[in-house]
């Protein structure tokens, strides 16, 4: 289900700086990381990755899957 939304998301909001392949695989691998981690320990996880001016965050947990791209200015992944 999560490739089936990919597939079909306009892969220029992800990164206009990457390739439609490469920004599918750049998501596709930060979903599935944290999904595979979830699913291994049963904790809540967010990641997120920084990846040109763009911040990407997933987070698992029992309830949900989120997927979020922000601007890196953004308060909201700074430490």
């Amino acid at each position: 289900m999560i490739f089936s939304f990919l597939s079909g998301a306009s892969t220029s909001i992800l990164s206009p700086d990457l390739s439609d392949d490469e920004a599918l695989a750049f998501a596709a691998e930060l979903i599935g990381n944290t999904v595979t981690e979830f699913s291994k320990t049963e904790e809540p996880q967010i990641k997120v990755e920084i990846k040109g001016d763009k911040a990407y965050m997933v987070e698992a947990n029992q309830f949900m899957l989120t997927f979020r791209v922000e601007p890196e200015a953004s308060d909201n992944h700074k430490d």
